[in-house]
């Protein structure tokens, strides 16, 4: 998280020194740096915490499920099968989770469906129960929840990569806006004179900026509240 704080920085740097090129208003460069900085630290990565432990929580449950469903198979022993899973499974970064160490493994699966909180992990413990009460061929039954908690995790891949692309287009869009200016500044110099004392100019310049916010903003919130089939986090 260090790396995105430094971004953080350098990206309202950049807001600032661009606003300043745009106007030569060093006070209102500084306010609309600080803007953006507060902004990044206060809002946008809260959103990235939140939506990475959501993530995590889905690869956990994937991995989980895989894990569980091969060790079982390989030791052809349900209660061996999870706890030796459960010897090698790091849940150091969820807290929420707490302490399992003196639960079964059957325990701990039973206990983390609160957690997960997903439809096919309760499909999953049902066949771990179907197992466990009459035996069979472990990977035949779970055939289904390892199909669907597959398509799960690459929806989640897939998903990031559509907004990764998205946010580089809509980025790409405003800093050819951002250009604009900059090319006013440098290119028609004369032309700049007259209208780096306007104050429509220079409120036009502000308004352009609370719309790379609100871009910001409402691209956020499209991607918070993105719904992935099966998850229900």
């Amino acid at each position: 998280m260090k790396n995105n704080y430094l971004i953080y920085i350098l990206v309202s740097f950049l807001m600032g020194f661009i606003f300043w090129v745009s106007t030569t208003q060093l006070f209102l460069s500084l306010v609309i740096g600080l803007i953006f900085l507060f902004y990044f630290i206060f809002r946008t990565e809260r959103l990235i915490k939140k939506e990475k432990h959501k993530q995590d929580k889905i690869h956990l449950a994937y991995n989980l499920i895989n894990n569980v469903v091969t060790s079982i198979s390989v030791y052809q022993n349900a209660t061996n099968g999870i706890e030796k899973v459960f010897e090698t499974l790091d849940l150091s970064k969820f807290n929420e989770i707490g302490d399992l160490s003196q639960m079964s493994g059957s325990e701990k699966l039973k206990y983390l469906s609160t957690f997960f909180n997903l439809p096919i992990y309760e499909a999953f413990l049902n066949v771990i129960q179907l197992y466990e009460d009459n035996g069979g061929n472990i990977l035949d039954m779970s055939e289904y929840v390892l199909n669907e908690v597959k398509q799960i995790e690459v929806s989640v891949v897939s998903l990031n990569k559509y907004n990764r692309s998205k946010m580089i287009s809509i980025g790409s869009i405003w800093a050819f806006a951002l250009i604009i200016p900059i090319f006013i500044r440098f290119a028609l110099t004369d032309f700049f004179s007259s209208l780096a004392t306007s104050v429509v100019y220079i409120v036009g310049i502000v308004i352009i900026f609370g719309l790379i916010l609100f871009t910001i903003e409402f691209v956020s919130v499209r991607i918070k509240n993105q719904r992935i089939k099966g998850v229900d986090l």
